[in-house]
């Protein structure tokens, strides 16, 4: 039985030989490819050199790196600061609104990615409501105290310049005056960087929207002290950043639509606790 049983096996086989044999090679082929893609299924999930490539390609895409100053002001909320020699970016991450100022025009450049819109006027004029309104009413605005000498040094390892703040004579206070005369300022100490980089239009539009006194530079950090002997951090240097940005990170985006006034673009509302706060 065994012996005959072999005999058959063997018969077998060799009648599959022969009808292999007689199949076209075109056949043959399809089905070794088939058995090979069955028993290496991995070879269907691995990424193609093509994908790859285009990968390093995309990563090429992204400009040198720079770095991002982030901010905690008392006025704006959380900002973000970039700089190149000839181009500065302050984001309002709180605000969602961006500002841009650009050689060789130096224009302000401000845009809100939510609202589809951007401003575009002189840096000498550029001037938001908000900004108008917490010089006027607030007692305590660090804009108010003169800078005086600087000296070197650093912050974040960041070399910069530290500005001693001096009061105005007209603001100085004495013992016997009222609640709302000490809580003028008395004086200050402003770390700022860039110090003649950019043009003075330029950095005492940023002093303005960050709410620190004019100097020539970009303010980092700043401390202001009442005639109370208050101190209050108005402008704080939370991190540096060091990354990648894309080719378009200094250029407004496309698609916004020209606001007829700066109000339709900045222009928001705040209850009354907001308010008093914004304001001591």
């Amino acid at each position: 039985m065994l012996n005959s049983k072999s005999n058959s096996e063997k018969k077998e086989l060799k009648n599959q030989k022969e009808k292999a044999a007689s199949l076209p090679c075109g056949i043959c082929l399809l089905l070794l490819l088939s058995n090979c893609l069955w028993f290496a299924p991995e070879t269907l999930a691995a990424p193609s050199s093509d994908s790859r490539t285009n990968h390093k390609l995309d990563s090429k895409k992204l400009g040198k790196p720079i770095k991002t100053y982030r901010l905690r002001t008392w006025v704006q909320g959380l900002a973000e600061i970039s700089f190149e020699k000839d181009k500065v970016k302050l984001e309002n991450v709180d605000k969602g609104i961006v500002l841009l100022f650009k050689a060789p025009q130096w224009k302000a450049q401000m845009y809100s990615p939510s609202a589809g819109l951007y401003y575009e006027t002189s840096a000498a004029k550029w001037m938001p409501d908000d900004v108008k309104t917490i010089a006027t009413f607030r007692p305590s605005d660090p804009q108010t105290l003169l800078p005086g000498t600087a000296i070197d040094t650093t912050l974040m390892n960041t070399a910069c310049k530290l500005y001693s703040l001096k009061a105005r004579e007209q603001q100085k206070v004495g013992k016997d005056a009222r609640t709302w005369q000490m809580l003028l300022l008395k004086e200050g100490k402003l770390w700022a960087i860039a110090k003649g980089q950019f043009p003075k239009d330029v950095t005492a539009a940023l002093c303005r929207y960050l709410g620190t006194p004019q100097i020539d530079g970009i303010p980092l950090q700043l401390t202001a002290t009442n005639f109370s002997g208050t101190p209050k951090e108005e402008v704080a240097l939370l991190k540096v950043l060091d990354h990648k940005v894309s080719a378009d990170f200094f250029d407004v985006p496309l698609g916004l639509k020209k606001a007829k006034t700066i109000r339709d673009l900045a222009g928001q509302t705040a209850n009354d606790a907001e308010v008093f706060e914004i304001m001591r």
